[in-house]
C-alpha cells in the first residue's frame, strides 16, 4: 500500500526565517540599548571628569590667589585692610586666552552688623567666630543675627585671648590707637554655651555665697608706646548688690570677671560683663595718643562648673566696639577665589586662609573651602 506524506511539514521549515529576524532584531535592539547606555554612561563621565578638572584648576587659582595675598601682607600687623579687593589676574594663558584666573580680598578689621541699629562694630568679624559649627561659621555667610554662635568665639580653660585695639600696617606711621578712631567705648560679652540642641537655656554658675563666686576671667589692656610698654589693671572695688550687701562682683570696677557677673549678664539678656563707660581711668588711658599699639587681654583663671558640678565646656566671648571707625580683629581672614573657562563653562571656587593678627600662632593658617 502506497503511503502519502503531507508537505505541510516542509512549510514549517520555510517559517524558520521569520522567527530568525525576529530574534535578530531582538539582538540588535539590545545591542542598540547596550550601546546607548555605554555611550552615555561614557558622556556623564567625560562630564564629570570635565568638572571635577574645571573645579580642581579653580581650586588652583583660589589656592595661588591666596598665597599672594600673604606674600603681600606679610610685613602688615593687626587690622591690614587694603580697602578694595585686588584686581583679577592671570594664572594660565592658553593660546592667548586666559583660562584660569583669580583674586582675593583681606578682610581684618571689625564689621557692623546690617540689622543692629546701633551701629556698633563687632568682633569677631561676622560669621567667623569660633562657638558655632566649624561647617556653619565662615566669612563667606551671612550670620546678620548678633546672638548668632559664628559671631561669637571660644574661650577654654586655660586659653589666653588677645583683641587688638587697634589698626596697624607695621609702620609707626600707620598705626592707629582709638585716640585716632574715634573711640567712645566697648563692651565685652561673656556667655555661657547652650545646655542643649535647641538652646533652650544655657549653662549657669549659679553661685551659693559669697565665698563659691569664683573668679572665672582676669583681664587686662597692655598697651605700647614709644618710650616702652605700658599696662593697665583697674582697681578692684567691693560693691553692695539689691539687697545692701557687699559683693566682689556688683561692683563694675572690678578686673575680675566673676561666676554671679557672668549669671546676672545671662539673666539681663545682654551679655555684657564689662562696659568701659563705667571706667573713668579706662577712657583716659584708651585716650592716650602716644600709644602705638593697644590690646585687651582676656585669661580664664578656674576650671568651669555649673551650679550642678557638671564641667561647662568652654565660655563664648564678644566685643562689641562703639567709635566712627572700626577696630582690628584678633585674626585676618583672606579670601582667594579662582576661576577656570573649562569646555562646560565657568567654574568658580572660594578658598579661605586665617591668620592671627597678634602673634598668638602667627605661623599657623587655617584652611577652608
Amino acid at each position: 500500500m502506497n503511503k502519502s506524506f503531507d508537505s505541510g511539514g516542509g512549510g514549517a521549515i520555510g517559517r524558520q526565517p521569520g522567527y530568525s529576524l525576529i530574534f535578530a532584531f531582538l539582538i540588535m535592539t539590545v545591542i542598540m540599548i547596550i550601546a546607548g547606555t555605554t555611550i552615555e554612561n561614557t558622556q556623564d563621565k567625560v562630564r564629570y571628569f570635565s568638572e571635577m578638572d574645571g573645579t580642581s584648576q579653580a581650586r588652583l587659582a583660589a589656592e595661588s590667589a591666596a598665597e599672594l595675598a600673604v606674600v603681600q601682607i606679610r610685613d602688615y600687623e593687626a587690622g591690614y585692610d587694603p580697602g578694595e579687593d585686588s584686581e583679577a589676574f592671570c594664572l594660565e594663558d592658553s593660546g592667548g586666552d586666559c583660562v584660569s584666573y583669580g583674586g582675593y580680598e583681606v578682610r581684618g578689621v571689625a564689621e557692623v552688623h546690617e540689622d543692629d541699629p546701633t551701629g556698633s562694630y563687632y568682633v569677631p568679624i561676622l560669621g567667623t567666630g569660633t562657638a558655632g559649627l566649624s561647617d556653619e561659621c565662615s566669612i563667606l555667610n551671612d550670620h546678620e543675627d548678633v546672638d548668632h554662635p559664628c559671631n561669637w568665639n571660644k574661650l577654654m580653660y586655660g586659653e589666653s585671648v588677645t583683641v587688638p585695639l587697634y589698626v596697624s600696617d607695621g609702620t609707626e606711621t600707620g598705626a592707629y590707637v582709638p585716640a585716632d578712631l574715634g573711640f567712645s567705648s566697648w563692651q565685652l560679652k561673656i556667655r555661657t554655651p547652650c545646655s542643649d540642641e535647641s538652646c533652650s537655656s544655657r549653662y549657669a554658675f549659679s553661685p551659693t555665697s559669697e565665698e563659691e563666686n569664683d573668679t572665672i576671667i582676669l583681664w587686662q589692656l597692655v598697651g605700647e608706646t614709644s618710650s616702652g610698654n605700658v599696662s593697665l589693671i583697674p582697681n578692684d572695688a567691693v560693691g553692695r548688690d539689691w539687697m545692701g550687701d557687699e559683693t566682689k562682683a556688683a561692683s563694675s570696677d572690678n578686673t575680675e570677671v566673676y561666676e554671679d557677673l557672668i549669671d546676672d549678664a545671662s539673666d539681663r539678656g545682654d551679655y555684657i560683663v564689662l562696659d568701659t563707660d563705667d571706667f573713668s581711668e579706662l577712657s583716659s588711658f584708651v585716650d592716650d595718643s602716644s600709644l602705638i599699639s593697644l590690646a585687651l587681654q582676656l585669661d580664664i583663671v578656674s576650671q568651669l562648673v555649673d551650679s550642678g558640678g557638671n564641667a561647662i565646656p568652654y565660655l563664648e566671648w564678644q566685643l562689641e566696639i562703639n567709635s566712627s571707625s572700626s577696630f582690628a580683629d584678633n585674626k585676618t581672614s583672606i579670601i582667594g577665589t579662582g576661576y577656570h573657562e573649562g569646555q562646560s563653562g565657568t567654574f568658580y571656587f572660594p578658598y579661605v586662609i586665617t591668620r592671627s593678627s597678634t602673634g598668638e600662632s602667627a605661623s599657623i593658617y587655617t584652611l577652608s573651602n
